[in-house]
């Protein structure tokens, strides 16, 4: 729903959600999704995209990997979810010198007491 609402609200972003399930697409119209085969699998148009939004991600071992083997090219990464999980994806944006981050609580965006908003952008 998120990304769907972005779009909307600024129609000249292009907003693409990427999932295993085709079906998890409630919101966004199909040529707006994108689908990989697996949670393991990245999606290789990431690697022409100019910012990245990572949700509730749950697996620190595929957002390395995007940020390892596709992140050259991206310019900025928002990553949400809760202040909990923060320190196990910290030291993934930390090994690559050409990006520094940002941590905003939920005093400084409105998100729920237990999330953080981490901004990532390329120096």
């Amino acid at each position: 729903m998120l990304e769907a609402l972005i779009n909307q609200s600024n129609p000249q972003m292009h907003v693409h959600g990427v999932e295993v399930d085709q079906s998890m697409h409630k919101y966004l119209s199909e040529e707006m999704t994108l689908t990989v085969i697996g949670t393991h699998a990245l999606c290789s148009a990431a690697a022409r995209a100019a910012a990245w939004l990572f949700v509730y991600p749950r697996e620190v071992a595929l957002v390395e990997r995007y940020v390892h083997e596709l992140g050259d090219s991206v310019e900025k990464i928002v990553w949400l979810g809760p202040q909990m999980d923060w320190p196990d994806y910290e030291p993934i944006f930390k090994k690559r010198k050409d990006f520094d981050f940002s941590v905003q609580s939920s005093a400084d965006c409105g998100l729920a007491p237990y999330e953080t908003l981490v901004v990532i952008e390329k120096i």
